[in-house]
């Protein structure tokens, strides 16, 4: 009777089985981890490469150029409304150039907020105002009349 299977060793051999079977997915599943965590690490690598290329082209003279010029174009943008603006508010073109520099306007933005814009300048105008004519008569001297001088001609 010693070799006859009992029901024991049926169940015995069926769970041996399913643990063979289980520690065989499980070996496949550790070595598909290993290569997935080798692959993984790799492209963190490589995003740190990336990372560190990008930082040096931020700092490259030809990104800092890139800004150089977009500031420029920004504040020539901002000079451009200034004087459209101030010349629809009757300011001399000559006098242009001295009230954009007085008044400080900062080219901060892309987009030109006119409406402050505006405002600057006419707060700009009315404080630089020459006075008012009539003021300005009262505050002349009066001329002096020259008396007319003998010249050489009419001496001799």
């Amino acid at each position: 009777m010693g070799d006859s299977p009992t029901p024991e060793s049926g169940a015995r051999s069926q769970r041996d089985g399913t643990v063979i079977r289980l520690a065989s997915k499980a070996r496949g599943y550790l070595a598909q981890y290993k290569t997935e965590k080798s692959r993984a690490d790799g492209l963190k690598t490589d995003v740190d490469k990336l990372q560190g290329e990008v930082q040096q082209l931020r700092e490259s003279t030809s990104a800092k150029k890139v800004e150089e010029l977009t500031g420029e174009l920004r504040g020539l943008k901002h000079r451009a409304v200034f004087d459209r603006l101030a010349k629809e508010q009757g300011v001399r073109e000559g006098a242009a150039n001295d009230l954009y520099q007085l008044s400080g306007w900062k080219a901060d933005g892309d987009v030109v907020d006119e409406t402050a814009m505006k405002q600057a300048i006419e707060a700009q105008k009315t404080a630089r105002a020459p006075p008012a004519t009539a003021e300005r008569r009262r505050r002349r001297r009066p001329r002096r009349r020259s008396r007319a001088r003998p010249t050489a001609r009419a001496a001799a």
